[in-house]
């Protein structure tokens, strides 16, 4: 299997079919997601001056996310995948040409935008989970890290390119001018999911006699419970993304205390945003190579210590030891290592997931995961940012770096003695099964 997987390359991936327009497709269908949201971010700018008012829009979305993503999760894993994430684009595509006909008779209200971008927030809830692990029914095995380093590759060009082909649009064309291109790539996205054929396209196999929603949805979070590694890795996780949400923080630094020019910190967005770019090229030999499980150690130990020397930098800047300009530069380089060590270890765990999760299993554990972090990188920013006011942003760094050193010894403790991924699969076996027929009885009851 090694000597495979040395094997694989780029040029593979280019004859798969079935990857290729995958590829493009998410690209697609993301480019359209982010080009709308920031559209709209700019209207309600303009219509109220307040970025507050748009917050609050992201703020409420929290809500239904929150209630539909285990529903989501059950779903992803009854249809056909690629055929269901398909739909999601031509719903997402509708509702909007719905919003646009509104715009020809009326201009969007506030109202408008809030259902709008609600709207928008249900589909993506449904979205992601059937995206979750789909990589693995399109690549072989041995490909299989190849084809998560591309998937990432095309997630960074989007997130870089996306506000300014959005900022260029919304400037000439006005909020027509981000929603006609989205319809159209959100469309084309669909298309091209429809012509993907493969394990992709066919529906994940039962376990057992098709349940409602609500009780698939039981049966799912039962068996993620009985599974301990599962559980505990999901867990952790979310412990971990609560204590890493230094995002507010670093901005705060930057602009509040340090004051540095619109140009620099668009220096600095661009120095980040191009890490998820550039970094799957270079972990790519890693990934391939370096067991999953090695790759999450070693990174939840660089994180928390790229945190300590932003604690330090921040202190150290505050008392006049170094220059702001000594600052800035300490900020930006260790806010880029984070990020690039962010996007090593998501492809670590991507690859571990799709490994150790069944694929008729996998759309509901992915719902469970995006859950956790649904509720924790929130209020996580939300925490910090009441931190960072409180006492300062120089101790609100180095809380998360002693929470997230706190979150590497309970993974330590917690897979002590593990070392492969064959150790961690989940198998659903009898016991699921009577975790089934135990269920039907109560509910018959």
């Amino acid at each position: 299997m090694k000597e495979r997987q040395q094997e694989a390359r780029y040029t593979d991936l280019l004859k798969n079919k079935n990857y290729v327009l995958y590829w493009l497709a998410s690209a697609l269908s993301q480019g359209s997601s982010n080009i709308l949201q920031f559209v709209l971010s700019l209207y309600v700018l303009d219509i109220t001056g307040s970025a507050s008012i748009f917050a609050s829009i992201l703020s409420i979305i929290i809500i239904p996310r929150f209630l539909l993503t285990p529903y989501a999760g059950v779903l992803g894993d009854r249809f056909s995948r690629i055929r269901w994430m398909a739909t999601l684009n031509f719903a997402s595509a509708l509702l909007t040409l719905v919003f646009l006909l509104i715009h020809g008779i009326e201009d969007l209200a506030l109202t408008h935008i809030y259902i709008l971008v609600i709207g928008l927030e249900i589909v993506e809830i449904f979205y992601s989970p059937a995206s979750f692990g789909i990589i693995a029914s399109l690549v072989e095995d041995h490909e299989l890290a190849l084809g998560v380093a591309a998937s990432k590759i095309d997630d960074g060009i989007v997130n870089v390119m996306a506000p300014v082909v959005a900022s260029f649009l919304y400037v000439s064309f006005g909020i027509d001018g981000g929603m006609i291109p989205a319809i159209t790539l959100f469309v084309g996205s669909g298309l091209m999911m429809y012509f993907i054929t493969g394990r992709a396209a066919q529906k994940p196999k039962q376990t057992a006699k098709k349940k409602t929603v609500c009780e698939d949805m039981k049966y799912s979070l039962q068996v993620v419970a009985r599974h301990e590694h599962l559980w505990k890795l999901v867990a952790i996780i979310g412990i971990f993304n609560f204590f890493v949400s230094f995002y507010v923080n670093i901005i705060y630094t930057l602009t509040k205390v340090i004051h540095v020019s619109d140009y620099v910190f668009g220096i600095y967005k661009t120095a980040n945003a191009s890490m998820f770019v550039i970094t799957p090229f270079i972990a790519m030999p890693i990934v391939k190579r370096v067991n999953p499980l090695t790759i999450k150690k070693v990174s939840w130990g660089i994180i928390p210590t790229c945190l300590m020397g932003m604690s330090m930098v921040t202190y150290l800047t505050m008392k006049g030891a170094i220059s702001d300009m000594g600052g800035t530069i300490g900020l930006v380089i260790l806010g880029c290592i984070s990020a690039g060590t962010a996007v090593t270890m998501n492809m670590g765990l991507s690859i571990m997931f799709q490994k150790i999760v069944p694929e008729n299993f996998r759309s509901r554990f992915g719902a469970v995961f995006v859950m956790m972090g649904t509720v924790s990188i929130p209020l996580g920013h939300m925490v910090f940012g009441l931190i960072t006011d409180w006492a300062g942003p120089s101790i609100s760094f180095l809380i998360n770096a002693l929470g997230c050193y706190f979150g590497l010894f309970l993974s330590l403790r917690a897979f002590r003695g593990i070392q492969t991924l064959d150790q961690m699969k989940v198998q659903l076996d009898e016991e699921d099964l009577h975790v089934i027929e135990r269920m039907s009885k109560e509910e018959n009851m």
